[in-house]
C-alpha cells in the first residue's frame, strides 16, 4: 500500500469513528502508533464483515502492562526473580556515584586559604576588642590559656643506631600514657600564671609524690582530659586568686567595673 493511498484509507476511518489526525509531516513515533490503528482497524473491519456489520464506531482495546503480582509469585523466575547483586557490579555502581574506597578517620584537614585566615582573624579580633571597650576590661585580666598532652615518658621518635640497623628499639615509645596541663600562656601584659595539672584517676591516690609549688594546682579526671569541673577548679584556684589581688592593689572592687 503506498502512502497517499495509506492516508486516503486513513481519512475515510477518521470520518468514520470521529478521530482526526493532520497526516502532514508525521513523525516517526505517531507514524508507529497510526500503524497500529491502521492494522487494528483492518482486523476489526475483517471480523464484522463476516458477521455483516460494517459500522465500526470504536477499535478494540487492548491488555497492557502486567497483572498483578503477589508475594511468592514476585520471586518466580519467569516474573524477574531476585537481583544478583556481584561485586563488579557493585564496583561499577560505586564508580558512577563518585565513591572511592577510603580509610575511617575521626578528624579532617581543613584548608584555609590565607585570605580567608586573615579574615577569620580580623573577627576574632574585632569581637575581642568590642567586648573589652563596652566593659573596659584592663589588658592584666586579659588572659590567654591552652591544654596540652604531657607524655609520662617524654620520648621522640628519632634515635642513633648503627647504619643498616634494620630494628630500631626505643625504651617507652609504645607508651601512650599522658596528662594535661593547663597553661596560661599569659595576660596581655606578658604575666605568667600558675598551670593546671591533670591525671587520670578517680581519686586523688592517682597524684604521684611529689611535692608541687603551692601555685600549681594539681587534680585529677576520669581519662586526664579537661571537663566542666576541672575548669571550675581552674577558675577557682588560679584566675580568681589572680584578680583579687589585682582589684585590692588598686583599691578596686572585685565585681565592679573598670573605669
Amino acid at each position: 500500500m503506498s502512502q497517499i493511498e495509506f492516508k486516503k484509507m486513513f481519512k475515510k476511518l477518521c470520518a468514520r469513528t470521529g478521530l482526526w489526525v493532520y497526516m502532514h509531516a508525521t513523525p516517526l513515533g505517531v507514524q508507529s502508533t497510526v500503524r497500529s490503528l491502521r492494522n487494528s482497524y483492518k482486523k476489526e473491519l475483517t471480523s464484522r464483515k463476516r458477521n455483516s456489520e460494517i459500522h465500526i464506531d470504536q477499535s478494540p482495546g487492548k491488555k497492557r502492562g502486567r497483572k498483578t503480582l503477589l508475594l511468592d509469585d514476585m520471586d518466580n523466575k519467569e516474573n524477574g526473580g531476585h537481583i544478583t547483586l556481584t561485586k563488579s557490579w557493585a564496583y561499577s555502581l560505586l564508580q558512577r556515584m563518585d565513591y572511592v574506597k577510603r580509610r575511617g578517620s575521626c578528624t579532617a584537614k581543613t584548608e584555609i586559604s590565607d585570605e580567608k585566615f586573615d579574615e577569620l582573624k580580623f573577627e576574632f579580633h574585632d569581637r575581642v576588642k568590642k567586648i573589652v571597650n563596652e566593659h573596659n576590661i584592663p589588658p592584666d585580666l586579659i588572659y590567654n590559656w591552652d591544654h596540652t598532652g604531657l607524655n609520662y615518658l617524654p620520648v621522640s621518635n628519632w634515635t642513633m643506631e648503627v647504619e643498616g640497623s634494620k630494628k630500631i628499639p626505643i625504651v617507652g615509645l609504645d607508651d601512650k600514657r599522658q596528662i594535661t596541663a593547663v597553661n596560661t600562656e599569659g595576660t596581655m601584659t606578658g604575666k605568667f600564671l600558675a598551670p593546671q595539672v591533670i591525671y587520670q584517676g578517680f581519686t586523688s591516690t592517682c597524684h604521684p609524690n611529689y611535692e608541687f609549688p603551692s601555685a600549681w594546682n594539681v587534680t585529677h579526671s576520669p581519662n586526664h582530659l579537661a571537663n566542666t569541673e576541672t575548669q571550675t577548679l581552674y577558675t577557682e584556684k588560679i584566675l580568681v586568686p589572680h584578680m583579687k589581688h589585682y582589684c585590692s592593689a588598686r583599691l578596686l572592687k572585685f565585681n565592679q567595673r573598670f573605669e
